[in-house]
């Protein structure tokens, strides 16, 4: 996903799937927290694994983290873009500013969403599946710009592929946060 925005606390992809007695299921989450990427996932009879890059992408500029989960291993990788979005500066594996991996503590096999929707941006105005599923998301909007998703590498559009399209807008104003002499972030020109 391509992306910028400059609120700490953001869900950018979630997906999840039947609850089990005890109210647990499968899911697979991205999220900003604290202005960091973290992805987490679990299963319904399975323990939660999480990672987390220890890097702001928080500040308006567009950013593409890219999240793979198969089987109990799960990796997170964040690249700078440029302004427009149409380049980001490749991570390398062993740079550990950009990218991270986990190997999670039980096999959680194949996550089962069954016919449950993947949200993007935001879980929209009923938030009663994720009050469902306690634990699994820090946040349940988006406010940004998303400039491209891919899922399985294969693009996606949200405007024509979307069920519910609350909130998008074809434009980004956005605003970039630089720096004062003081240190103190202030918001800058934004781009497109």
């Amino acid at each position: 996903i391509i992306f910028a925005t400059t609120k700490p606390n953001s869900l950018l992809v979630w997906n999840f799937g039947a609850r089990s007695v005890g109210g647990r299921s499968d899911f697979f989450a991205l999220e900003l927290v604290g202005g960091k990427p973290r992805l987490s996932w679990g299963g319904a009879r399975t323990n939660i694994a999480q990672l987390q890059l220890d890097r702001k992408v928080n500040t308006g500029r567009l950013y593409k983290v890219t999240a793979t989960r198969n089987n109990r291993v799960g990796s997170l990788t964040v690249e700078d873009c440029t302004e427009s979005g149409e380049y980001c500066k490749p991570c390398q594996t062993d740079d550990a500013r950009c990218f991270t991996k986990v190997v999670g503590t039980a096999s959680s096999g194949t996550l089962v969403f069954k016919k449950n929707p993947m949200y993007f941006g935001g879980v929209g105005p009923d938030i009663q599946h994720v009050l469902d599923r306690p634990g699994q998301l820090s946040s349940v909007d988006f406010i940004g710009c998303v400039k491209s998703i891919s899922i399985n590498g294969n693009e996606r559009s949200l405007f024509s592929e979307s069920l519910n399209r609350t909130g998008l807008k074809r434009t980004c104003n956005r605003q970039v946060l630089t720096s004062n002499t003081d240190g103190r972030p202030r918001a800058g020109a934004g781009g497109p």
